[in-house]
C-alpha cells in the first residue's frame, strides 16, 4: 500500500520516509513520555502471556508548509538501530520468556511458563496548527492514521507469535533432565523471535512499508 498524499500539493519533493522493518532490542523501563495502550495477562494451562504495550509521540511543528513538515520528520522522527537511520514511526519489541520445572516423576517437565511481550510505538505528532491550511491539516491527520494502522500491524505479528510461542511450549514434552527441556525450550524460543523478524520484514514488503510523506 503506498500512500500517495501531498503528491499534488508537492509533486516536486520525491524524498519521503517510509516506515522501517521495526527494530528488536530491549526495552527501557517505563517513563514519563510512554502512554500505556494495553496491559494484559492471559492464561492457558501452564502458560501466562502478559503483554505490555506503550506509545510514544514526538513533536512536528506545522511550520514552512509541507516541506517544512517534512524536514522536521527526517530531523526528529525516531532512529532504528538496525536500519542506521531515522524513520517516521517505529515500533520496537522484545520478547521474553522464563520457565518453572516439574522434576517429580523422575525426569522433567514443565510446571509453568511465562512468555512477556514489550512493544513501544513511537509516532509523530503535528503541533502548533493553528495557521496550517484546512486541506493540508486533513491529509496530515489522514497520513497519520495509516502511519497509526501500519504500526498496529507490526504488534498484531507480535502478539500472535507471543500466543504461538505459548502453545509451543505447552506442546513441548517431558524430557530426562531440566537441562534438556530447558535447551528445547529456548531453541523453541529462539526460533518464534527469528520468524519474527522474517513475518516484519514480509509485512513492510507487502505493504510498501506503510506510507511515506508527502
Amino acid at each position: 500500500m503506498r500512500c500517495l498524499l501531498f503528491a499534488l500539493l508537492l509533486a516536486m519533493l520525491a524524498t519521503a520516509c517510509s516506515l522501517p522493518d521495526a527494530a528488536v532490542g530491549p526495552q527501557a523501563a517505563p517513563r514519563s513520555d510512554l502512554v500505556p495502550v494495553l496491559a494484559n495477562d492471559e492464561s492457558a494451562a501452564l502458560v501466562t502471556v502478559r503483554e505490555h504495550v506503550w506509545m510514544r509521540t514526538y513533536a512536528v511543528e506545522a511550520k514552512g508548509g509541507v516541506p517544512g513538515i517534512r524536514a522536521q520528520l527526517d530531523r526528529h522522527g525516531p532512529y532504528s538501530s538496525a536500519a542506521k537511520r531515522r524513520f517516521d514511526a517505529l515500533t520496537t519489541w522484545a520478547l521474553h520468556w522464563t520457565f518453572r520445572y516439574d522434576r517429580s516423576g523422575g525426569g522433567c517437565a514443565l510446571a509453568g511458563a511465562t512468555v512477556e511481550l514489550e512493544a513501544i510505538v513511537t509516532l509523530p505528532e503535528l503541533t502548533a496548527t493553528e495557521t496550517l491550511a484546512p486541506d493540508v491539516f486533513n491529509l496530515w491527520q489522514a497520513y497519520r492514521q495509516q502511519l497509526q494502522s501500519h504500526e498496529d500491524g507490526h504488534v498484531n505479528i507480535y502478539r500472535a507469535a507471543a500466543r504461538e510461542l505459548r502453545d509451543e511450549f505447552l506442546a513441548t514434552p517431558a524430557m530426562g533432565s531440566c537441562e534438556e527441556l530447558r535447551a528445547a525450550l529456548g531453541a523453541r524460543g529462539e526460533a518464534k523471535l527469528a520468524a519474527i523478524r522474517a513475518a516484519d520484514r514480509a509485512y513492510d514488503a507487502d505493504t510498501g512499508h506503510g506510507c511515506s510523506f508527502p
